[in-house]
């Protein structure tokens, strides 16, 4: 990326459309480079103040094809209703970029499934997987019983704001609800702990209540004198 990224600062005060074309083309096919966002955001911006820049439509088809291999996948490249031509290196490193995001929301991936997604046929696809791997763009191993590629680790793609504002609004949401959670679990449990101290509360007055009556109801000891039978008189 820094090659790249050099390129576009030498460049940068009188980008043409033909430069601008030509460093996103160098970009998709450098090696061992797998994340364009500081590239994108960059062209996205100089593209928007340059007139030039703005209204070239081979600008504008290589922007989104840029903007594909930055956040998309293979399929957003297949359904673009215009789209340019990529070569053999950069079509195999969008579909590489592919199978990250794939990665990353399954662990197992099934051979028929990537091969569907990424639109490779089986014989091509254990090569495909190979080479992934040893681009270090997945970490794991292959299943060939199961036919699994199973995964271990995977190369980190860029997120766009849009996503990244998506995903605040989610886990803003989720500490909502979590705290309403902890907020009626608190309150819940408060409840309880009155109801407990006020039914032991009752008992005691019942249990203090018992014990008055049983003392009542001990017999008492006579304190009467005895009455003394008359003694027969002597012969």
């Amino acid at each position: 990326m820094d090659q790249v990224l050099g390129l576009y600062h030498t460049a940068e005060k009188n980008l043409s459309p033909v430069i601008a074309v030509d460093v996103i083309k160098r970009a998709l096919s450098q090696d061992k480079l797998y994340s364009f966002g500081e590239l994108y955001e960059k062209l996205s911006a100089k593209v928007n103040e340059n007139r030039e820049l703005g209204e070239d439509a081979n600008v504008t088809a290589w922007m989104k094809t840029l903007e594909v291999f930055t956040y998309g996948t293979w399929s957003d490249y297949v359904g673009m209703s215009e789209r340019v031509q990529l070569d053999d290196k950069q079509i195999k490193k969008l579909k590489q970029l592919s199978l990250a995001s794939l990665a990353a929301e399954n662990k197992q991936l099934k051979y028929n499934v990537i091969g569907q997604q990424l639109q490779i046929e089986k014989p091509e696809l254990e090569a495909f997987l190979v080479d992934s791997i040893y681009d270090r763009v997945v970490v794991g191993k292959l299943d060939t019983k199961r036919q699994l590629l199973e995964v271990t680790n995977v190369v980190g793609r860029d997120v766009n704001g849009r996503r990244l504002d998506e995903m605040e609004a989610i886990l803003n949401q989720w500490v909502s609800r979590t705290e309403d959670i902890l907020e009626t679990s608190t309150s819940h449990a408060d409840e309880c702990k009155k109801s407990a101290a006020a039914r032991k509360k009752e008992l005691n007055e019942y249990t203090t209540a018992v014990d008055k009556i049983n003392e009542r109801l001990k017999p008492q000891t006579s304190h009467t004198t005895p009455h003394h039978l008359p003694q027969e008189p002597q012969a």
